[in-house]
């Protein structure tokens, strides 16, 4: 089976008249020369536009599967079937994930170079370990400078109360001896 090239399905006056996009829209003008068919103007899509069935919905002529996890990929034959990961792979999974297709030499159609996209993704991870440790160390800072206060003014109240003590077991004292 071979691939048809297709020609670039534009809409008209795409090129004539600003802040159109170029997404097809069916002309429906009377006297549109699309519509028409004539001869030099864009063609119009057709059935005959389209691709065998075996080649359609597929990747380089291999079958698209999304990997959402380790079991997908391992799942895979290597010559019939092309990795997609998904959107919402978390980095270390990604990591994982990438690190199982290099070994595997699996086709992975996201991305170009997977080794350099994996030491893109290692080194952003590793950068965001290190601003999480700076903050806990500067958060666990702060925290200390706001007990030590705290401690001072416990120790304080601390001397206050057996200070207060003694006073209370003189005056006592006195009271007593005044008393008899």
């Amino acid at each position: 089976m071979r691939l048809i090239k297709k020609p670039k399905f534009v809409r008209t006056d795409v090129t004539n008249v600003p802040g159109l996009k170029t997404k097809w829209r069916k002309p429906r003008g009377q006297q549109n020369k699309i519509r028409l068919h004539r001869r030099g103007k864009n063609k119009m899509p057709k059935i005959g536009f389209s691709n065998s069935n075996s080649l359609k919905f597929k990747i380089e002529k291999l079958n698209p599967h999304i990997i959402k996890n380790l079991k997908d990929l391992i799942s895979l034959k290597k010559d019939q079937d092309i990795a997609v990961l998904s959107k919402s792979l978390g980095n270390k999974k990604r990591i994982e994930i990438i690190k199982k297709s290099i070994e595997l030499d699996m086709k992975v159609a996201n991305f170009k170079d997977l080794k350099l996209y994996l030491a893109d993704l290692e080194k952003d991870l590793e950068s965001r370990k290190e601003k999480k440790k700076a903050k806990q160390q500067e958060k666990s800072k702060t925290e200390e400078t706001k007990k030590e206060p705290a401690k001072e003014e416990e120790t304080k109240k601390e001397e206050k109360t057996e200070e207060e003590v003694k006073d209370k077991q003189e005056q006592d004292k006195k009271q007593v001896l005044e008393g008899k």
